[in-house]
């Protein structure tokens, strides 16, 4: 199991799942895990230049832009995770630098 910390919940969003947990009988805890796996279980339309331009046409946004292909997006978000893990790793040094 993986511990997840949530940080900075807007009260009235806070009470809300405190009643719901009340009213099921259950600790906060499980009400936030039973929200989360139903959230993650629903399925992710991915992000495709189409979808991109449905949510331009959406907000309105008038300013050109070139398509991207799909080797720079995978090339995007390799980079971007290749810099998370850097970091991690990074944090991971240094926290058992302190322990010894």
């Amino acid at each position: 199991m993986v511990d997840i910390l949530i940080r900075d919940i807007d009260p009235e969003t806070h009470r809300n799942l405190r009643i719901q947990a009340a009213a099921e009988g259950i600790t906060l805890s499980e009400a936030a895990k039973r929200t989360i796996r139903a959230n993650a279980s629903k399925p992710v339309q991915p992000f495709t230049l189409e979808r991109f331009r449905e949510l331009q046409a959406k907000w309105k946004v008038t300013a050109p832009v070139d398509p991207i292909s799909d080797a720079e997006w995978a090339r995007a978000i390799r980079e971007g995770r290749d810099e998370l893990d850097a970091r991690d790793d990074e944090r991971a040094r240094e926290w058992l630098a302190k322990d010894r």
